[in-house]
C-alpha cells in the first residue's frame, strides 16, 4: 500500500489562528519562509520524525481559488500561438522544447 501522508489544516470559524499539520515538501518549505518572514503571525511548534510539522498560521492567510492559468483555447486561438512560436524559433528567439 502507498504511504498515505496527510496535509490538514483546521481552523474554527471566528478563530484568528488555524493549526496546520503540513507532510508535503513544498508546504513545508513555503511555511519555514513565513516562519523568518513573519514569525509572530506564523509559528512551527513541533518538527516529527518523519519530516512533517505543526503549527498555527493566521486563518486570514488560509485562501481556497481556482488554478491562475486556467483558460479554454479555441482552435483558432491554438493555431495564431502555433503559427507565433513557429515565427519565434525560426528567429532564434525560442528554443524548441524536446
Amino acid at each position: 500500500m502507498a504511504d498515505l501522508r496527510e496535509n490538514a489544516i483546521e481552523f474554527y470559524e471566528n478563530d484568528k489562528n488555524a493549526t496546520f499539520s503540513l507532510t508535503q515538501g513544498r508546504l513545508i518549505n513555503k511555511v519555514r519562509k513565513l516562519t523568518e518572514e513573519y514569525p509572530d503571525d506564523c509559528k512551527i511548534l513541533a518538527e516529527n520524525l518523519d519530516g512533517s510539522i505543526y503549527g498555527h498560521i493566521p486563518t486570514k492567510w488560509i485562501k481556497i481559488y481556482p488554478p491562475k492559468n486556467k483558460r479554454e483555447w479555441t482552435e483558432e486561438e491554438k493555431e495564431e500561438q502555433r503559427i507565433k512560436f513557429a515565427e519565434l524559433r525560426a528567429q532564434g528567439k525560442l528554443k524548441k522544447n524536446g
